[in-house]
C-alpha cells in the first residue's frame, strides 16, 4: 500500500505538455568526458547529459529535458542559479539562467542535452521547504511527471518577455493597417459629365 501511494504522489497536470516532463531514470552506461576529468556523460532517451563525477552506475536521477523550466524554489536550493544572489548559499554561482529554463550547452568539446539531479535532493528539498516525506523508489523508474507531492516541479518554458514584444508588435501593426495611405494631390476623384452634376456649381 505504502508503495502506490508513494506512486501517486508522481503525478502529469491536466494542462502539461508532455514533451517537457522530468522522468525517474536510472542511470546506466556513464563514460568519461572525452575532455574533462571531472565530468561524466550519460545518454537518456538518446541525449547526452553530462554530469559530475559523484553520478555513479545505478544511482536513481530526475532528468528534466531541453526547454523545461525548473521549478526556481528546487533551483534556488539547489544553488543552480548564475545569479549568485537567488541561490540559498550566495557564495555558490550556478548556470542557470533567472527563468529557470534548461538549455542545450557545450562544454569542454561535448554537448550536454538536457539536466539530470540526484533523485534524493528532490527529496531532501521537499523536506525542508514543504515538510513532506517523499522518497524515489525503484518503482518510479521511468515514470514521468511534472507534479510532485502536489508541488509543480517544471512546464515547458515560456519566453514571456517575447509574447510581450510580440503582442505589441501586433498593435502597431494593425494600427498601421488603419492609416489611410492615399496621399494628398496623388489621387483625384473623376466625375463623369453625364451623371448630371453642374460642375461649375462646383468650382
Amino acid at each position: 500500500m505504502t508503495s502506490v501511494i508513494q506512486k501517486v504522489m508522481l503525478q502529469i497536470s491536466e494542462k502539461a505538455n508532455r514533451n517537457y516532463l522530468a522522468k525517474v531514470v536510472r542511470l546506466t552506461n556513464i563514460r568519461k568526458h572525452s575532455n574533462a576529468d571531472r565530468l561524466q556523460v550519460v545518454t537518456i532517451d538518446g541525449n547526452n547529459v553530462i554530469t559530475s563525477m559523484s553520478a555513479q552506475e545505478g544511482n536513481l536521477y530526475i532528468y528534466f529535458p531541453l526547454e523545461a523550466a525548473i521549478n526556481k524554489e528546487y533551483l534556488s536550493f539547489s544553488n543552480a542559479f548564475a545569479s549568485k544572489e537567488l541561490n540559498k548559499d550566495t557564495e555558490i554561482k550556478g548556470y542557470f539562467p533567472n527563468t529557470g529554463r534548461v538549455r542545450a550547452a557545450r562544454l569542454r568539446g561535448e554537448r550536454s542535452e538536457g539536466y539530470i539531479i540526484p533523485a534524493f535532493d528532490i527529496t531532501n528539498w521537499l523536506k525542508e521547504f514543504y515538510n513532506k516525506d517523499f522518497t524515489f523508489t525503484e518503482d518510479h523508474v521511468d515514470q514521468e511527471f511534472d507534479i510532485v507531492c502536489d508541488i509543480k516541479l517544471c512546464e515547458k518554458y515560456v519566453n514571456r518577455e517575447q509574447i510581450v514584444r510580440d503582442s505589441k508588435e501586433n498593435k502597431n501593426t494593425k494600427k498601421k493597417a488603419k492609416v489611410s495611405r492615399l496621399v494628398d494631390e496623388q489621387f483625384h476623384f473623376h466625375i463623369p459629365q453625364w451623371t448630371g452634376i453642374d460642375l461649375q456649381l462646383l468650382q
